[in-house]
């Protein structure tokens, strides 16, 4: 994980392997950034440059605000947390309020908004998994990336297994026995790295 202060104040932190670039020019007379991966900002304020995020084919504008926007091969994720943003997904656009979300799939017109009631997101700048009602997907897609592992779910009906839980101090070996008992699922590690959840 690494946070980095921009030029204007605005304070990025990205997860690993993700990258963000910007040119020298940066807060002259705009804000312009790239992202590839998963970060979370908290833009200053400065209403005269918006700030603006190019992931893939999406471009996310703000004035001052706290967000997570996230990156994959699925689609690009916003989460708000303060303020107001703007989604635009070629010629349409959206405004997310603080609390809402919004998935935006690969290859796809759709804007969706929908509330957020998850905190999974923040688990590389806090270093908790705060999952309400979250998929097990998703947490196992987290730990993955946060401990290095190659965690693989074999069912379907599994993956889609909702977890309320939060996990702060535990290794992962103590939050997959947890995992094991909560949802009554069968954990197998092959090799160090390797971990298959049925």
């Amino acid at each position: 994980v690494l946070i980095k202060t921009l030029p204007d104040n605005s304070v990025i932190t990205l997860n690993k392997n993700s990258r963000l670039s910007y040119k020298k020019s940066f807060n002259e007379k705009d804000r312009h950034v790239t992202l590839s991966g998963e970060a979370f900002f908290n833009i200053a304020a400065d209403k005269s440059k918006p700030f603006e995020i190019r992931v893939d084919d999406v471009t996310v504008t703000v004035v001052g605000t706290s967000f997570n926007i996230k990156n994959n091969k699925e689609g690009t994720e916003v989460i708000v947390e303060t303020g107001i943003v703007a989604v635009a997904l070629k010629n349409k656009s959206v405004k997310l309020l603080s609390g809402e979300r919004i998935f935006i799939p690969k290859n796809t017109q759709q804007l969706l908004v929908q509330p957020n009631h998850d905190e999974l997101y923040t688990y590389f700048r806090t270093n908790q998994f705060i999952c309400n009602k979250t998929p097990l997907s998703q947490l196992v897609a987290a730990l993955n990336k946060n401990y290095q592992v190659q965690s693989k779910i074999l069912n379907p009906e599994t993956a889609g297994l909702n977890l309320t839980a939060h996990f702060s101090e535990e290794s992962l070996d103590d939050i997959l026995q947890i995992i094991s008992q909560t949802l009554n699922v069968t954990i197998e590690h092959l090799g160090k790295d390797e971990i298959i959840i049925k």
